[in-house]
């Protein structure tokens, strides 16, 4: 019996996690997603649908949040502060890395420098 509810909480929690994996992966945050999806079937293990479903939700909105973010080019650690960051030149525009003067790809993103 309490394998079958240990059973039923990993299915219940790996229905809720298709949600952020989805938008994850529609958003570009494919490791976020899988994050959420492992989390959520834990979550469904431990109670069920009770906890899956708010972690799921929460999730989702991380997700939707730092996709329009990244698409904005809002990087800041927090509201209202911007940290410091060298000339424009020496920054990718997509993911604010630093560059190397002779680089033409970003090294942690690829992006090609501007």
């Amino acid at each position: 019996m309490l394998g079958a509810m240990i059973i039923g909480g990993l299915v219940a929690g790996f229905l809720c996690g298709l949600v952020p994996f989805f938008v994850g992966k529609n958003k570009g945050q494919q490791d976020l997603g899988t994050v959420a999806l492992l989390v959520c079937a834990v979550c469904g293990m431990v109670l069920g649908i009770l906890l899956a479903l708010p972690a799921a939700i929460v999730f989702t909105i991380v997700i939707v949040n730092k996709a329009s973010k990244a698409a904005t080019g809002d990087n800041r650690l927090t509201a209202g502060v911007s940290p410091a960051l060298p000339s424009s030149g020496d920054v990718c525009p997509k993911c604010t890395a630093k560059l190397e003067p002779e680089a033409k790809f970003c090294a942690l993103c690829g992006n090609p420098r501007s």
